[in-house]
């Protein structure tokens, strides 16, 4: 159900993941691990953005680095990407990419499969000149992968920061909008 209500504000101009609200500038994608203990951050985060109720900002679940990432992320300016990754780093570190600048290591996304979809999505729309004007990728180090399980400590207080860290820089995003 929560999917379902968030994908609704995609939906309805006919032009699948376009943005149907042009008061909506920021899109964060929480890339869903299918409730599989830590690798669920992503979308943990989404849930956890909803009750701040930021304004200009869709939030979405995304079961999957599926090819259509890139129509997904079309007519937003600011774009952030959220996915569990395995770097070797203490559980809750957090790594932050900019998908202008930066390479997507083969570590980003537990699945090599999603990173690599990821990084064909970035190039496609590189390639059309169609990147949002800010791609921020961030991976947070996880811990466990436990079917159905919740998130292990550290990776939990690493969802609340980073879910404050982001609300901050929407926040600043709109302020200097509204000051602008």
């Amino acid at each position: 159900e929560f999917r379902r209500v968030l994908f609704r504000s995609l939906e309805g101009n006919g032009k699948r993941g376009r943005m149907t609200n042009p008061d909506c500038d920021v899109l964060v994608i929480g890339v869903d691990g299918a409730n599989n203990g830590d690798d669920s951050i992503g979308c943990e985060i989404v849930r956890r953005l909803g009750p701040l109720e930021l304004p200009g900002v869709v939030a979405c679940c995304h079961d999957r680095m599926a090819p259509n990432l890139a129509e997904l992320w079309s007519g937003y300016e600011i774009v952030y990407v959220i996915d569990a990754m395995r770097g070797g780093g203490p559980p809750g570190s957090i790594l932050r990419l900019d998908g202008h600048t930066g390479l997507i290591p083969e570590r980003y996304g537990l699945d090599p499969g999603r990173s690599a979809q990821l990084r064909r999505a970035i190039e496609l729309t590189r390639a059309l000149d169609a990147l949002p004007e800010q791609l921020t990728l961030f991976g947070v180090e996880v811990a466990q992968r436990v079917p159905s399980g919740g998130l292990s400590h550290p990776v939990d207080e690493a969802a609340e920061r980073l879910t404050h860290r982001i609300a901050a820089e929407i926040r600043r995003h709109h302020g200097q909008l509204s000051a602008g």
